[in-house]
């Protein structure tokens, strides 16, 4: 039971600041590492986090939305879930981000 109150909390607060994924939207590989992380709350949050975090920077290294659309690291991230190819992926989009911030007005 605490479990899964910690679970619907870490994924409503995700869906809060635009990083929520949900175990369903995992590709066959992500849900069999979940599934090993299940019984630990907050190793399995961070998971999740991360990979939404990654599947958004996916769409941002893209250009399928918006750099802009890129959010801090989520609190719980942890990359010893990313490959090496996936770290570059990310630090990509942040990169886009990062220049997209430059490019627009400078604002206090």
């Amino acid at each position: 039971m605490k479990t899964t109150l910690f679970l619907t909390f870490a994924l409503l607060m995700g869906a809060a600041s635009g990083w929520a994924l949900t175990p369903s939207q995992l590709t066959a590989a992500e849900k069999t590492t979940y599934d090993g992380l299940k019984r630990d709350p907050a190793a399995a949050s961070a998971y999740l986090a991360t990979r939404a975090y990654l599947k958004l920077s996916q769409r941002v290294a893209a250009k399928s939305v918006p750099a802009l659309s890129l959010t801090d690291f989520p609190d719980n991230f942890d990359d010893k879930y990313l490959t090496t190819a996936e770290q570059e992926i990310i630090d990509k989009a942040t990169n886009l981000r990062f220049a997209a911030m430059m490019a627009g007005p400078i604002t206090a």
